[in-house]
């Protein structure tokens, strides 16, 4: 680019050119006209114009340009007045004096071609500067119209330079809210007019794209031509992100105290639901949470929605939409009717643009879930995405907290309730130290077992319970508890009254941060020691009963195994009774028998008696049979195993054997008489037949032996039926089983 370029943007290359071309031309026809007329010192000076501009615009060539118009001139006076030296000698220095201008000329223009380059340099330096600055910078006037608005301007508020230079309606644009923006006019006005600058004062801007921006302005005023101030050059910085941090950080303070005052959950979630809306500049929303028997979704709190919308999505179950979307577990930004989100009837009453869904999970299962909405926004922008989503993490683990410490206090109220209704005694004392089992705490039972008062426990060791030989084991059982050992077994208490009593002891370590405690379950066992008392007389007397009786006794525990076996098992079955104890039927009992113990076992865990016959293998090798009677042993209201009474009822088993045998014998003998009886009638028809075809004595006397031997087969079928009756006798009277029983 030329320096006439440069100097005045306003006239082209082609202009220049021509302005040269017609001042070179014109005077040249000027020059010609004049010699021909004889004139020769005043037209000379016309050449200064064209020599001027071409020194001025092309410098060095310029200069060999105008050489080239002085030689044309010297030429032409040259060709007319050669006769004349003393005017040929006047053109030469004239053709000197054209040079010299040319390069005076081009000179000062190269000079100031440098000068400018630097000013432009710089200016274009200030423009890159401000154009390109990471900072909102502006020019105005007093009545705000704009007169410079760089990129950054641009960039942070969604508005071109071209839609705001030379006018004063973006201020509207940028603060919608007239009251809001007549305080932040009269503010700067007042600032302005008694300091001519002002610092540092924030302002909240909604961009194109209705965003809210916090900017923090720094004005200065600086004269314009006329030196007076009325232009002003403010910078904005935007701080969102350092506000948004602020409130980020003043809101989870005021959520950490909540938690800590113990407010309800409900309250604790609506303050940080009001914390992501601010984030994420959005007008409404709600915190779900998902029920821990049905998983769906459960709306705790809400704001800035209509109570009907709140009702009509109170609850999102897991086969709708939104509850697809929650199940991916990750977070959905999208304005209504595109991407996965489709506006249905309730959110187009609401008037509800955009929606964002920010599932809370914890170990892959959806815990709670944040639901954002907006009735004039599109969308939550991506740059507060990141934010929202460490209010909602942050949401999720608050919710984990209390739960977990409404549990907590829920199982401690639970704790201490069964803690003063046991009716066991539980303390809890030092471990360790010098104060080494003193008693910390004592439920009620514990004094009132002991005949103290709770208070008066608390001022003793639990050692002052202890009778002397209890006491003289307390070190090796703080040892023991020490080392991680559950302790269980038996001391002696002395009460109040110094009455001394059993107690069945169970403890072990309880570490509570750093100090270190013995927990310990007791109960009274006065009762149960009697119980035992008697319970081993009894037995005894049991035992001097089954070792005299003629009968096997045999006591089972419920896994059949044998618990006790009487002596008179040696005199049946041949064992002596370590024999048979702690082993099952099976080991006895003939295999085809087994069905019938196990249906005898199957009615004692009912809580039935049973009575079967079963054989059982003596140790020679053969069996014998028992008749067994079976009760089940009841303690603590449970059937605990079985009472087994075996009486040998081998001789009258093969008594009865014997006499079914015979009987069988009969009956096979009848049935053959009756079969018998059939094959003689058969062959006396076909004889009573050929013997009708003769007539004469010897007809009749066949015949007469014919009817005598059908009478005599006739009595044999009486005795067949007289048999029946006396079958049915022995089946009635002898319970004998005969053949067809």
């Amino acid at each position: 680019m030329t320096l006439a370029d440069r100097v005045d943007e306003g006239i082209t290359e082609r202009q220049w050119q021509l302005a040269i071309v017609l001042s070179s031309a014109v005077v040249l026809v000027l020059t010609l006209y004049f010699l021909i007329e004889g004139i020769s010192t005043v037209f000379m000076h016309l050449y200064y114009f064209p020599i001027i501009l071409l020194a001025y615009h092309y410098r060095e060539k310029g200069v060999l340009y105008s050489a080239g118009l002085s030689a044309l001139y010297l030429l032409m006076v040259f060709y007319f007045d050669y006769a004349d030296s003393i005017e040929i000698i006047s053109a030469f220095l004239r053709v000197i004096a054209f040079i010299g201008v040319a390069v005076v000329v081009a000179f000062l223009s190269t000079g100031l071609q440098k000068k400018q380059l630097e000013y432009q340099s710089v200016s274009e330096f200030n423009s890159y500067i401000i154009s390109n600055a990471n900072v909102w910078l502006t020019v105005l006037d007093g009545t705000g119209k704009i007169f410079v608005w760089n990129k950054a301007a641009e960039e942070i508020s969604g508005y071109s330079a071209s839609e705001v230079v030379g006018k004063n309606t973006i201020w509207r644009m940028l603060y919608p809210d007239r009251d809001y923006r007549r305080t932040v006019t009269a503010t700067i006005t007042r600032i302005i007019g008694e300091e001519k600058v002002f610092q540092n004062f924030d302002t909240t801007i909604r961009t194109r794209d209705g965003e809210k921006k916090s900017i923090s302005w720094n004005t200065r005023a600086f004269p314009d031509d006329h030196g007076v101030l009325d232009r002003y050059v403010a910078i904005g910085i935007d701080i969102t992100e350092r506000k948004l941090a602020e409130e980020r950080n003043t809101a989870e303070q005021e959520l950490a105290t909540s938690v800590a005052e113990g407010k309800p959950l409900d309250r604790i979630l609506s303050l940080g639901l009001d914390l992501a809306l601010t984030l994420a500049d959005m007008d409404s929303g709600g915190v779900y949470i998902a029920d821990p028997g049905t998983h769906e979704l459960e709306l705790v709190c809400s704001t800035g929605i209509s109570e009907e919308f709140a009702r009509r999505v109170g609850s999102i179950g897991l086969d709708t939409e939104k509850g697809n979307v929650v199940l991916r577990g990750e977070p959905v930004y999208s304005q209504f009717g595109t991407g996965d989100l489709a506006r249905g009837e309730a959110e187009e009453r609401e008037r509800l643009r955009a929606i964002a869904i920010i599932p809370i999970s914890r170990n892959r299962e959806v815990i709670a879930c944040l639901i954002l909405g907006s009735h004039t926004r599109d969308a939550v922008p991506e740059r507060r995405r990141g934010p929202v989503e460490i209010i909602a993490s942050y949401l999720g683990n608050l919710i984990i907290r209390v739960r977990a410490e409404e549990a907590l206090r829920e199982s401690e109220k639970r704790y201490r309730t069964l803690f003063e209704r046991a009716a066991d005694c539980i303390y809890i004392f030092e471990a360790e130290g010098k104060d080494r089992g003193r008693i910390v705490d004592a439920n009620m039972a514990a004094a009132k077992m002991h005949g103290y008062t709770r208070e008066e426990l608390l001022r003793m060791k639990i050692t002052d319970l202890d009778v002397e030989e209890s006491q003289a084991s307390a070190p090796e059982r703080f040892a023991r508890a020490l080392k991680g050992e559950w302790l269980t077994g038996e001391v002696m208490h002395r009460r109040k009254d110094g009455s001394v009593f059993p107690m069945e002891i169970n403890g072990g370590l309880l570490d509570l941060g750093t100090k270190r405690y013995i927990v310990a379950i007791d109960r009274d066992i006065t009762e149960r020691k009697q119980a035992e008392k008697v319970l081993a007389e009894s037995e005894e007397r049991f035992r001097g009963v089954a070792e005299r009786s003629s009968d096997v006794i045999i006591l089972a525990d419920m896994t059949r195994n044998a618990t006790y076996v009487s002596p008179s098992v040696t005199r049946i079955l041949g064992y002596r009774p370590e024999e048979v104890v702690d082993r099952p039927p099976e080991d006895f009992v003939l295999p085809e028998d087994l069905a019938r113990v196990m249906e005898i076992h199957r009615k004692i865990a009912r809580g039935l008696q049973g009575e079967t016959e079963v054989r059982f293998r003596k140790k020679d090798g053969s069996y014998a049979f028992l008749g067994i009677t079976a009760s089940p042993i009841i303690k603590d209201g449970e059937v605990a195993g079985v009472q087994l009474i075996g009486r040998d009822v081998t001789e009258t088993k093969q008594v009865d054997l014997e006499r079914k045998e015979a009987i069988d014998r009969i009956t096979r003998n009848m049935e053959q008489f009756a079969v018998l009886n059939d094959q003689i009638r058969n062959p006396l028809s076909a004889i009573l037949g050929y013997a009708s075809l003769e007539e004469g004595p010897v007809f009749e006397k066949i015949v007469s032996l014919c009817y005598e031997i059908n009478n005599i087969i006739t009595r044999l079928d009486q005795g067949y039926i007289e048999s029946e009756k006396v079958r049915d006798f022995l089946r009635k009277h002898y319970e004998i089983a005969v053949n067809g029983d």
